[in-house]
């Protein structure tokens, strides 16, 4: 099967790829840490990244992300329905089209759960060397997440590292997250559809010289439960989520087709 245009294969790119904390001996990596689910790596997770990318380029560190599998929604509240924007793999893949040099995966368990603020930093702290942070403004950490902006400012500063908050990417007046976009898209609505990387409505190109226009498809701008569907020419085109592989579908150059999303 292809890979999706623009990420990289498992095999390449991914500096590093953590299961927990790994052992405490291990030198501790100077870094710009970021840390989130980053479900679906949307446009409000972007910019964080972005963010992120400077300072660490500006501090000549490297970039981590730190990231938690499972979610911690389906371990607080197993009985919820609980939708997930991408799939695991497309967000490491993302994670790592998006500038992260190292990427660790913390199992969201008991004792991940347990932990207060103030240990769950200290752990971090046993093997990097945070030079700087950067989050977003609902940013929480520890049991119950108590740990807010408030709590990581002061403790940044007895640490010795400098916080960036970054404002929230807002559209239609409201703030895009993960869960605000899972809510449209269980509605139908297409449009936040394209407010996310691995959600959007295919790009339109036109191709007057050759007289047709080419929709280009990448499935895994599609959740895993949902369908994007394309009407044209007394033709309908099915793209699902959860795929890797990537359609070129050609109509002529004066044709227009409707969009439609269904959740499955």
């Amino acid at each position: 099967m292809a890979e999706a245009a623009g990420l990289p294969p498992l095999s390449a790119g991914l500096a590093d790829f953590g299961l927990g904390l790994g052992s405490e001996s291990e030198t501790a990596l100077p870094t710009c840490l970021v840390l989130g689910n980053f479900d679906g790596v949307h446009l409000g997770h972007q910019a964080i990244l972005a963010a992120a990318r400077e300072s660490a380029s500006r501090l000549g560190v490297a970039l981590t992300a730190i990231t938690f599998e499972p979610h911690p929604r389906t371990v607080l509240d197993p009985g919820l329905d609980f939708r997930l924007l991408s799939t695991f793999d497309l967000r490491r893949r993302l994670l790592v089209a998006h500038g992260v040099d190292h990427l660790w995966v913390l199992p969201f368990n008991e004792r991940i759960r347990q932990m207060t603020p103030p240990q769950f930093m200290k752990r971090l702290e046993e093997r990097l060397q945070i030079q700087a942070m950067v989050v977003g403004p609902s940013f929480s950490i520890g049991k119950g997440a108590e740990g807010r902006l408030d709590f990581l400012t002061g403790y940044a500063a007895e640490a010795g590292f400098v916080v960036q908050v970054v404002d929230p990417i807002n559209w239609q007046g409201e703030a895009i997250s993960s869960s605000a976009i899972r809510d449209q898209l269980l509605r139908g609505d297409l449009a936040a559809v394209g407010e996310m990387p691995t959600s959007s409505s295919p790009p339109v190109r036109p191709s007057p010289p050759m007289g047709f226009t080419s929709w280009n498809w990448a499935p895994t701008r599609v959740p895993p439960w949902g369908r994007l569907e394309a009407s044209a020419c007394g033709r309908t085109f099915r793209v699902s989520g959860g795929s890797l592989r990537s359609t070129v579908w050609r109509t002529p150059a004066t044709s227009t087709a409707s969009l439609s999303w269904r959740a499955c």
